[in-house]
């Protein structure tokens, strides 16, 4: 499935707008010139440039193409399973991040959906646990995140009080 630039910059465009209308309602800090809103608004202006650069270019061009293009492909069963598989490892992480905390259901999910789209299991295990204890780390360590904690967060928590 293919879908038009013009369809796609433009439906980017209004999230945007959206999302600049949106951060210009945070509060501003006291004191402060620089405040919550000046990474979404940053991000909501490049994001509206590209859109604007892409739809210009997709309505002057010398190509037509059709608003959307369907493909055969987006119906076998490995397509279907990729599709869904977001959803449901969001459905997952919200079942069972509070029973059995980040790092054990972050680590599933990167398993599972790094092994769906086909990589090496000799790969996507190491992986997997790398990613989630750096996310872990730098989510709660440096940003100071609260995290779901399960058994593992609490064994290390109390190794890292020990040391």
């Amino acid at each position: 499935m293919k879908f038009n630039d013009t369809v796609i910059s433009s439906l980017l465009l209004i999230v945007a707008g959206l999302m600049y209308y949106n951060a210009k309602t945070l509060p501003s800090l006291p004191g402060q010139t620089v405040g919550p809103a000046l990474f979404p608004i940053t991000i909501s202006i490049m994001l509206g440039l590209v859109s604007m650069a892409i739809l210009l270019k997709s309505i002057t061009g010398k190509r037509k193409e059709r608003w959307l293009t369907l493909d055969n492909a987006i119906l076998s069963p490995r397509s279907l399973i990729s599709i869904f598989l977001v959803p449901a490892s969001v459905v997952f992480y919200i079942a069972f991040a509070n029973t059995a905390g980040f790092l054990i259901v972050s680590t599933v999910i990167l398993f599972v959906m790094m092994v769906a789209f086909r990589a090496k299991l000799y790969i996507a295990a190491p992986l997997a646990v790398v990613v989630s204890s750096v996310s872990f780390l730098l989510f709660r360590g440096v940003l100071l995140v609260p995290l779901p904690e399960g058994a593992v967060e609490r064994v290390l928590m109390e190794l890292s009080h020990a040391v």
